[in-house]
């Protein structure tokens, strides 16, 4: 898989984690700051990891395999 579609990736699923902070998991953040800022997205990842929800809980794993390849810009 190329940068690109792993970032495409990525973004993508930060965009569902954020959107599934109404269920009270992960907590709510800007998603500009999670785009750009790698204290705040693994934090976020991290907070997802934990949830009571399969679901996040799988998504924040994949997150934490791309965001770990490099940085998104």
């Amino acid at each position: 898989m190329n940068r690109q579609k792993q970032k495409d990736e990525l973004i993508s699923i930060l965009w569902k984690l954020k959107n599934a902070a109404g269920t009270g998991q992960p907590q709510a953040v800007n998603f500009h700051d999670l785009l750009h800022d790698r204290a705040i997205r693994s934090s976020f990842i991290e907070e997802a990891a934990n949830s009571p929800f399969s679901e996040i809980r799988h998504a924040a794993h994949r997150a934490r395999e791309l965001d770990a390849k490099g940085p998104l810009d």
